[in-house]
């Protein structure tokens, strides 16, 4: 039985001695010392990875969306034009826009006295006021425009579509003379008549009108 140091261990007895309590225990041991930590190492890496990971996907994800809500942004607002250069409530347009009011109610004054008059010449006031009127028209493509919720339109195209509906039909025609246009022909014709053709048609006139009474 007894075996010396030199003496070669059968494979039998070797498979029993890997078997035996003794090994075991030096081999879980083993694992416990050596396995064990690079296991959890292991394990945190991967876990480091997966938080990256998810990390990574959900700044894409927020940086997309933000990509989106600027893009609807501008959408809803679009980038002001370069050419709209007259801020909505600037002092001075304030100030332009209450002196063009009142420069429209003298002119529509002076057109009263011009037909009462029966004057028709070009004089420095109707120039001004024409000069006034038409620097009006330029300027209304170049500033914005504030809707009546309050507003403000600073892209260009929506200005000048605006502006185009709205009243530059109505500014547009205020330039045209129509006083001279229709009414001074008819002044004129009148004068040209003598004493007895002013007399009947005055006559008829008053004729019709008792007739109407």
């Amino acid at each position: 039985g007894s075996m010396t140091p030199n003496t070669p261990m059968s494979p039998g007895r070797f498979r029993n001695f890997l078997a035996s309590p003794t090994v075991s225990r030096v081999r879980t041991s083993a694992q416990q010392r050596v396995i064990r930590p690079v296991r959890s190492v292991l394990v945190k890496q991967r876990s480091t990875a997966a938080t990256l990971v998810r990390n990574t996907r959900q700044k894409l994800a927020e940086r997309k969306e933000r990509r989106r809500l600027r893009r609807l942004a501008r959408l809803r607002e679009p980038v002001p034009s370069w050419w709209i250069v007259i801020p909505a409530d600037h002092p001075y347009k304030v100030a332009w826009d209450v002196l063009t009011m009142l420069w429209s109610l003298l002119g529509a004054y002076r057109t009263h006295i011009r037909i009462r008059d029966r004057v028709f010449d070009q004089s420095p006031l109707i120039m001004l006021t024409e000069i006034w009127f038409t620097l009006d028209i330029m300027l209304n493509f170049v500033t914005e425009h504030k809707t009546r919720s309050g507003d403000v339109i600073k892209d260009g195209k929506t200005v000048w579509a605006r502006y185009l509906t709205t009243w530059f039909l109505i500014d547009a025609l205020s330039l045209i003379p129509w006083e001279r246009i229709y009414v001074r022909p008819i002044v004129e014709k009148i004068k040209r008549r003598n004493f007895f053709q002013k007399t009947f048609f005055r006559s008829r006139a008053v004729v019709r009108v008792s007739r109407v009474l």
